[in-house]
């Protein structure tokens, strides 16, 4: 039996956000909107709309859950004077997450640490409507993605009431194609497409999304780009990653490396290994990579301790497990290692 987790309503073009906002104003009757924003992305003609209160958001780094619960703490004094009906977010997929999970998190009381894993959210949350400013596809999904620094393991808060009701994908927010954040989430995309398509857990929809969203990711095209960001994330949703994907975490919880920069890292090799050494996508990549100079040496990452890490990547075998084709953590993780581990 083939299901497709979905939800919300997609709004898509160039310079579409106000348009689609009274669209969403209209249909839904929200008059008491919230605002949660990076604080490193303008925020533009969205200053002109009257909001009922707005959080600005440090996204530098990834989330952990003690950011997290430091936010929720001042949503909830807002919230309590001010009682929104709907919660519009502006960043990227750290900025979505956080926004996703204080919407659940404002009717579901506890700690948001005990809610780590799946369907542990009992009650629907606020509405989110989503603007991404990057291609991370956060607002496509039903995860919200935090650090547990006690553990040391990024472990996300997922399941059905975690979609967002809302997505506007407007090219206007997206970064400049030259900048690392354009590089970086391209790469995220990228990892998305690919690995969601091949899986253990792809199915015949996933693979189509997959191999459409490639398809626009090629286009060279900023909407066509986004849609295809937008699609890889869906079908990752509703399958699986693999090798890159999970790879890409201890990297970031160790060494702080964006999370798609440390998936991209390993995307050639993932495809390598599944799809053979003269892969034509495994070429892009690496191309793509060195365009943007993007280091795949884990030394320049601060990585210091190459057994540190393998320690990290031995503990990955059941998300390996959803490759294609197996994968042993000691003997391939640990070869992929070394192979980014240059003097």
């Amino acid at each position: 039996m083939l299901i497709n987790k979905t939800h919300g309503t997609v709004y898509a073009g160039a310079g579409i956000t106000k348009e689609a906002l009274g669209h969403i104003w209209a249909d839904r009757k929200y008059t008491r909107p919230m605002l949660f924003y990076d604080g490193a992305v303008p925020i533009g003609d969205l200053n002109a709309l009257e909001f009922f209160g707005e959080i600005r958001l440090d996204c530098q780094k990834e989330p952990t859950y003690e950011a997290l619960t430091e936010i929720l703490f001042r949503a909830r004094s807002i919230y309590e004077r001010r009682k929104w009906d709907v919660i519009v977010v502006v960043g990227g997929g750290s900025a979505l997450d956080i926004a996703k999970a204080v919407a659940v998190l404002l009717t579901n009381n506890g700690d948001p640490l005990s809610f780590r894993g799946f369907n542990k959210i009992r009650r629907p949350g606020l509405p989110v409507i989503a603007i991404p400013s990057t291609l991370s596809g956060s607002e496509a999904t039903n995860n919200a993605s935090f650090t547990d620094t006690q553990t040391q393991r990024k472990m996300g808060i997922n399941g059905a009431h975690m979609f967002t009701e809302f997505a506007i994908l407007d090219t206007q927010w997206l970064p400049a194609e030259d900048s690392p954040v354009w590089a970086g989430t391209f790469l995220d995309a990228l990892t998305h497409a690919y690995e969601s398509g091949v899986c253990r857990q792809a199915n015949h929809l996933t693979r189509y999304m997959s191999r459409q969203a490639l398809a626009f990711l090629s286009s060279g095209d900023r909407e066509q780009i986004q849609i295809g960001a937008h699609l890889a994330a869906r079908a990752l949703c509703n399958s699986g990653s693999g090798i890159a994907g999970a790879l890409s975490y201890p990297l970031g919880v160790l060494y702080g490396v964006p999370h798609g920069v440390a998936g991209g890292i390993f995307l050639p090799d993932a495809i390598r290994f599944n799809d053979g050494p003269d892969a034509p996508l495994a070429q892009w990549v690496t191309e793509f990579l060195a365009a943007y100079s993007v280091s795949t040496n884990l030394r320049d990452y601060g990585v210091k301790d190459l057994e540190q890490l393998q320690n990290h990547v031995k503990e990955l075998q059941p998300a390996f497990n959803q490759n294609p084709k197996p994968f042993d953590a000691e003997k391939d993780g640990w070869a992929i290692l070394k192979k980014h581990w240059k003097k």
